[in-house]
């Protein structure tokens, strides 16, 4: 058996997160509700306080039990210029007479991108039994970021993406820390 430079490249070191997600908010409308009790609660009432705190926590637990987990690594900085070029070729910026982008285009490539963008980080997806849900093709990947992007909550959208950002910017201050003459001096 040979050596797969493909192979090599794949498995470098790109950072990796494990973020937790919900596909239902409605459990966050319940906490959201206690919480906004508690706050108009007089002090006063310490066991109505008391009562309502047992039952934020107990929303907690729920919340943590109804949790997927989505496992996701960095990309390359060259594959994050392939999605906008992708979605550029799918979507091109057409411009009015006053130099305007159309906004149905402009949308519709924002979602293309935002779609392969969570395609490329994602690596796989376990529910809150444990059942793991490999994605092994690309469009295993597309599939599962559609269906995500398609039918889950804000909540779990903006997890999302603060996870993705993180990881763009672990392997932004890695590729810098590699460039640094002393870091290759000593390498």
């Amino acid at each position: 058996m040979g050596f797969d430079i493909r192979d090599a490249l794949l498995e470098r070191g790109y950072p990796t997160a494990k973020v937790q997600i919900w596909i239902s908010d409605e459990i966050f409308y319940k906490i959201e509700s206690i919480e906004d009790q508690i706050k108009h609660t007089p002090e006063v009432q310490k066991i109505a306080i008391a009562d309502l705190e047992g039952q934020l926590e107990a929303l907690w637990r729920e919340r943590d039990e109804q949790a997927y987990t989505v496992h996701l690594r960095g990309i390359s900085v060259r594959s994050g210029e392939d999605i906008i070029s992708k979605a550029l070729a799918a979507w091109p910026i057409k411009r009015d007479y006053f130099g305007r982008d159309d906004d149905a285009m402009a949308l519709e490539r924002q979602k293309l991108m935002r779609e392969m963008q969570l395609a490329a980080h994602l690596v796989k997806v376990v529910d809150p039994e444990g059942n793991e849900q490999r994605i092994e093709t690309e469009e295993d990947h597309r599939d599962v970021a559609r269906s995500i992007l398609a039918e889950a909550p804000r909540v779990t959208l903006n997890i999302l993406d603060q996870a993705m950002m993180q990881l763009s910017k672990e392997f932004k201050e890695q590729v810098q820390k590699q460039q640094d003459p002393d870091f290759l001096s000593k390498h």
